[in-house]
């Protein structure tokens, strides 16, 4: 590096120039390989998680209504049990008081509205209990 010419200095601006180039070259060509590539396995990744998502989703929903069920039919039967006991002059205590209203809240309440959206013959036998002030 001691005698640096004019000649010497374009030779290794050249050498800088053309390395530089060769890599760049390289590396588009590796990109445009690994995203021919990958673009495939992507789209299928997609896909499938596209088809996941809506499996999910559809057991999500049967799950739900199955809950729906069972939470509608163990509030029916808690009702009717109350109703039974308090038609047989069966009093019921505060908080087994509170808690039949609240359930039968619940229960009348249409799905809309966060309720179970239950029959109306439920209703009719509250209303008769009131009637009669047995609850």
């Amino acid at each position: 590096m001691e005698n640096w010419t004019l000649g010497n200095i374009n030779a290794f601006l050249v050498f800088i120039v053309t390395f530089s180039g060769t890599l760049l070259g390289i590396y588009a060509l590796l990109k445009k390989a690994t995203d021919s590539i990958l673009k495939p396995t992507n789209v299928k990744l997609e896909t499938l998680a596209i088809d996941l998502n809506n499996k999910i989703d559809t057991l999500q929903k049967t799950v739900d209504s199955k809950l729906d069920a069972v939470d509608k039919n163990a509030t029916m039967n808690y009702l009717v049990r109350c109703m039974n006991d308090l038609d047989k002059g069966i009093k019921l205590d505060g908080v087994t008081k509170v808690r039949f209203i609240e359930q039968y809240s619940h229960y009348i309440t249409p799905k809309s509205e966060g309720g179970l959206g239950g029959n109306s013959y439920i209703k009719e036998e509250y209303e008769r209990l009131k009637r009669d002030n047995k609850i």
